[in-house]
């Protein structure tokens, strides 16, 4: 999932040079689909925090969750997705 993730992380011009890491939680569900996704941890720049949640959007679909995990316990996923020399 971190690769299908780096994949898809851009860096988005109109940030100039900011760097950081926004840590970013979602759920998905048995499809691989985003069910929802927010910013628990800000890069400092409101305009990588916004990249980071369409960098979650564009990789779907993910990686399907194990067959043996029961749909009540499929957990939220926490995620740092960097911007820059970190």
């Amino acid at each position: 999932m971190l690769a299908q993730l780096q994949r898809n992380t851009r860096y988005p011009p109109q940030a100039g040079h900011a760097r950081g890491v926004a840590t970013v939680t979602f759920k998905i569900d048995r499809s691989g689909h985003v069910l929802s996704s927010r910013v628990v941890q800000s890069s400092g720049s409101a305009v990588l925090d916004e990249e980071a949640l369409a960098t979650i959007k564009r990789a779907e679909p993910l990686p399907l969750p194990p067959a043996d995990i029961p749909d009540a316990q499929l957990a939220t996923i926490n995620v740092p997705i960097r911007y820059g020399a970190q």
